[in-house]
């Protein structure tokens, strides 16, 4: 079963509109240029890449049209990333995934305010491209993407012209010149890594003077434990989620690995459970509160980020 219809299923995201009414969180949209041109991406880990070892591997770039459409819309080596290229394309899909990334792309301009657009991004786990897709259509121009799946990359060609480049998280380097980054992204990748300290390391290896890494994640506490209990919770059906936490475990990760943390959040959506994840977002809703900054409540968003900042 794919994000989306999961989604659709739990009564998070209805399948012609879009997110339901069901106390979502809704942002103002960010602006799309008149002639958009690239999209996103997500990936992770990958122990049999064919990447040739110790030896960085750019993807070319993609063939003539008729090649590219024998890609399919799903990289079924990719266990990592479950989602269908045509379910995060179609108009709901899209919908949901400017929700979902919506306060990543809040938090970039935050920290960079006019530097922005000429930031230099380095998108870590690139899954279909989507990801860099937006940060194009915001106006982002030097954008680069790494991800261990080649055919994961193919696809996500079709959604984005950034500069993209096969390698492993915990490849001793990665194929990109260190300290040469403004941000790195790593968006809902480290929970499917066997040791995600990797990952906090070698980014500081390529970030410049005052550059960021924003880090998202499941959000790893009480509620998200009670996913498996039956008829309660929502089973998280991504096997490969080895490493989900609560936020302190990843506070305290970032910190011993020489980061201060700029910022951190809890959103996207009430989840986890049944029934009293849309009892509260109706409350909320009620009262025009924001489920993701009251306590208690934000403990069933679904994503944990954090903003980070090699420590002086």
């Amino acid at each position: 079963m794919t994000p989306l219809l999961y989604l659709q299923r739990a009564g998070l995201v209805n399948s012609q509109n879009g997110p339901a009414r069901n106390g979502l969180y809704r942002p103002k949209p960010f602006p799309v240029p008149q002639n958009p041109s690239r999209p996103l991406q997500a990936a992770c880990y990958n122990p049999s890449s064919r990447k040739v070892p110790g030896r960085p591997h750019v993807v070319p770039p993609p063939a003539p049209d008729g090649k590219r459409a024998e890609l399919p819309t799903r990289d079924e080596k990719n266990a990592t990333y479950i989602a269908d290229e045509d379910d995060l394309r179609s108009a709901a899909g899209e919908k949901f995934l400017r929700m979902k990334y919506s306060g990543r792309l809040e938090r970039l301009r935050a920290y960079f305010g006019e530097r922005y657009p000429g930031i230099r991004l380095l998108d870590v786990g690139i899954g279909y491209g989507m990801f860099l897709k937006f940060l194009e259509e915001t106006g982002l121009s030097d954008l680069h993407g790494m991800d261990p799946f080649p055919d994961s990359i193919g696809i996500a060609r079709r959604n984005t012209s950034a500069r993209l480049a096969e390698g492993d998280i915990t490849d001793p380097a990665w194929p990109f010149e260190r300290n040469s980054f403004d941000a790195i992204t790593c968006l809902d990748v480290v929970e499917h890594l066997s040791e995600p300290a990797v990952f906090f390391r070698r980014a500081h290896d390529y970030l410049r003077d005052g550059g960021i890494v924003i880090v998202t994640t499941p959000n790893g506490g009480l509620p998200y434990r009670m996913r498996s209990i039956p008829l309660v919770g929502f089973r998280d059906r991504n096997t490969t989620h080895i490493n989900v936490h609560p936020p302190a475990w990843w506070r305290r990760l970032a910190l011993e690995n020489g980061y201060e943390i700029v910022d951190e959040w809890k959103g996207e959506y009430l989840t986890h459970i049944r029934l009293i994840p849309k009892i509260l977002a109706a409350l909320c809703r009620l009262l025009r509160l924001d489920h993701r900054r009251i306590p208690v409540v934000n403990a069933f968003e679904q994503s944990y980020g954090m903003v980070l900042r090699a420590a002086r």
